[in-house]
């Protein structure tokens, strides 16, 4: 993604903000719980149709990674039904974690999906907005 299509997100090297919300199963989960580790956090919306296309590539790319970590952040959500509807009622191996306006704020979210790769010091590595391929993804992580 070019620096002008990145300028409204978070810097490079900027610490990432904390998360710490609950998921889908009501288990509380929290970023800086995740440090010594990468960690790919995925903002994405239940009626946004780039995302429900791109939900597969989170896990191909956690399967190929271990040692990644996803964590699916949903915004812009009304209904917990509509985030079942948005994954058919096959959940991912990794946390949805029910996010809010204060998250989207935080994070500079203002379009779906974004995306941002955290090191194991807690900084951004990486961060896009809009569809990212699965190798896109694999790309970033070498």
């Amino acid at each position: 993604m070019g620096r002008y299509q990145a300028r409204e997100l978070l810097d490079d090297a900027e610490p990432a903000p904390e998360l710490s919300l609950t998921d889908l199963d009501g288990r509380h989960h929290r970023l800086s719980d995740l440090r010594g580790q990468t960690v790919l956090v995925h903002f994405f919306a239940p009626w946004c149709g780039v995302c429900r296309f791109e939900a597969d590539n989170w896990g191909r790319v956690q399967a190929t990674h271990p040692e990644l970590r996803v964590l699916a952040v949903a915004l812009a959500w009304e209904q917990r039904a509509d985030l079942e509807a948005f994954f058919g009622g096959t959940r991912p191996n990794h946390p949805v974690l029910l996010g809010s306006a204060v998250e989207q704020a935080a994070w500079r979210v203002s379009a779906f999906p974004t995306h941002y790769l955290i090191n194991p010091d807690g900084r951004i590595i990486w961060q896009s907005t809009g569809y990212t391929p699965t190798v896109g993804f694999w790309l970033r992580l070498l």
